[in-house]
């Protein structure tokens, strides 16, 4: 069997630590409206099932449509993610893929003109083979596409996620999940998603894969 050749990561609470830069975002839009603002806690319990599904469950869309709402978080966002950062290693642990020999590809539901400021500030869009923005919330015809594009199939792709949604998508199409702790769903919600494996920093990433090459040349 063949080694990993190809890994998908999510941007937002992935590889840019920006969950609380959102929270405040969000924060300003209820606040806006007058709607009683969630504390983070139900912030992060909820929101990862949709943002649209969110504005509904808590009362947003009797004040503004959902376009108009996540306009107001765009301008938002867009402002505040200039002070947004990395999670720890991930410039690091890119290169170390791309020696491996492993293509790299983003998919992520980011606005695709915030995306692409903050790839530059951060100085890291060189290492994306492909970047595709703008995502729905069901990243499963995101995933297909990648693979199709470089021509790899699902067992030998990994895809590193803190969405629990995306991660059993990711399961039912037969690639390697790496959830990540520490992003926007709580740690908790992506440990009961069951991937294939949990961390809590990238750096583990290469140990992983090492690993399942070396599980690989075994059999």
């Amino acid at each position: 069997m063949a080694k990993m050749q190809l890994g998908i990561f999510d941007w937002n609470g992935t590889l840019l630590d920006d969950m609380l830069l959102s929270f405040v975002c969000l924060v300003e839009t209820f606040t806006r409206y007058r709607v009683p603002v969630p504390t983070l806690s139900e912030y992060r319990n909820e929101i990862y099932h949709g943002v649209t599904r969110f504005y509904q469950t808590r009362g947003l869309q009797h004040y503004v449509n959902k376009d108009h709402a996540k306009e107001i978080r765009k301008r938002l966002y867009r402002e505040l993610c200039k002070q947004s950062h990395l999670r720890p290693h991930t410039e690091e642990i890119l290169i170390k893929l791309r020696s491996m020999g492993i293509k790299i590809a983003l998919v992520t539901g980011e606005d695709h003109a915030v995306l692409q400021d903050t790839l530059l500030r951060l100085k890291i869009e060189n290492f994306f083979d492909h970047i595709e923005s703008e995502v729905p919330t069901n990243k499963e015809p995101a995933i297909c596409n990648m693979m199709n594009r470089f021509n790899v199939l699902s067992e030998n792709t990994f895809f590193v996620e803190d969405s629990p949604g995306n991660i059993k998508i990711g399961k039912e199409l037969g690639i390697t999940t790496i959830g990540i702790m520490g992003g926007h769903a709580p740690d908790d919600a992506v440990s009961y998603a069951s991937p294939h494996f949990l961390i809590d920093s990238l750096t583990l990433i290469p140990t992983i894969l090492e690993t399942i090459h070396a599980s690989r040349e075994k059999d």
